[in-house]
């Protein structure tokens, strides 16, 4: 007997997307299910589309709300959800027709996993793919905690909830922090102490839509960075007092970090008043050695830190911008 998924949709002016999204779920070969759209307050036609759907699938119930934004959205689903496991796709998404047969088969072939989740790709809004998943081997690979971990730090772990199956009892026990950017990081690392085995399939699943704006990664938001470096030192804290073997991992994934940032940050920004950028300014200039003998940055990470590390960071950004320029047009 098929067990319920409960799907979360959290829905804020997403109409454009919001039909093939709905659709995909709607489609899946694992019919035992009941889709939530949680209307964040939409106010281009959303929410018009929203109640259509429920009209016509008894599978499908709407939950209108304020905006509260994404953690609040779901984490109103979790409240709402019925199902024995609980999944999430975001609204400008869609997914692959088997890919919650595939979560749920995964918990039938392991019963002792925490969580089951599947691969994704970056896809263009016109379905050219962007980047292709990482892993495609067809095959269900189990990780204990220390090694998904790993994974996480090392940027070749999946940290998105969207790909991911979770049993509905576990995850009622957790909710996304409202008012965070990179939330579905931070969640999870307050999840690491409970996770025990995580099963993935290295088969595609689902895909993340890239906008024009996503392409060209879109105007700068200090938000972002603040919550990126804020969680930086929460995963070094963990692994400080639990993962002390994963100490070299975590000096990657720092500066791993750091380098995203000072990659975006705008010149203009690039002052000493400004904390988030002294700090991973100062960062990156102290860590030459660890730059040259990380065995985990790949040689265009090197590059890049190694610039930034020799030379005035304003004038290596203004570089940098004039190169994403000329690539863009």
């Amino acid at each position: 007997m098929e067990e319920l998924i409960s799907v979360v949709v959290p829905v804020y002016n997403k109409k454009e997307y919001l039909r093939k999204c709905i659709d995909s779920i709607l489609a899946q070969t694992y019919t035992y299910l009941e889709i939530i759209l949680v209307d964040d307050g939409s106010t281009d036609g959303s929410s018009e589309i929203v109640d259509e759907y429920e009209l016509h699938d008894k599978r499908v119930r709407v939950v209108h709300k304020e905006n509260g934004g994404l953690s609040s959205a779901r984490n109103r689903g979790i409240k709402e959800a019925r199902g024995k496991y609980v999944g999430f796709v975001d609204a400008d998404d869609y997914i692959e027709k088997d890919m919650y047969a595939n979560l749920c088969k995964a918990y039938k072939d392991y019963p002792d996993i925490t969580f089951a989740q599947i691969m994704s790709q970056n896809v263009m809004e016109f379905g050219k793919v962007f980047s292709p998943i990482l892993k495609n081997s067809g095959e269900t690979v189990i990780m204990e905690k220390r090694d998904y971990f790993k994974e996480l730090l090392l940027h070749i772990g999946d940290s998105s909830f969207c790909t991911k199956l979770f049993r509905n009892e576990w995850l009622y026990n957790y909710k996304f922090t409202e008012g965070e950017l990179n939330e579905d990081f931070e969640l999870l690392l307050r999840m690491m102490n409970d996770i025990e085995q995580v099963a993935t399939i290295e088969k595609l699943g689902y895909n993340i839509v890239l906008s024009g704006e996503s392409i060209t990664r879109g105007s700068y938001n200090p938000k972002l960075y603040e919550d990126m470096m804020k969680h930086v030192d929460e995963a070094r804290a963990l692994v400080e007092t639990r993962y002390p073997f994963l100490q070299v991992a975590m000096t990657k994934f720092e500066l791993t970090q750091c380098l995203d940032f000072l990659l975006h940050v705008p010149v203009e920004q690039m002052v000493d008043k400004n904390e988030l950028y002294v700090r991973c300014r100062d960062t990156v200039k102290k860590s030459k050695k660890d730059i040259k003998e990380n065995p985990y940055f790949d040689e265009r990470q090197r590059k890049n830190l190694g610039i930034l590390a020799s030379y005035p960071m304003p004038m290596v950004r203004k570089a940098h911008k004039l190169v994403m320029k000329v690539r863009d047009n």
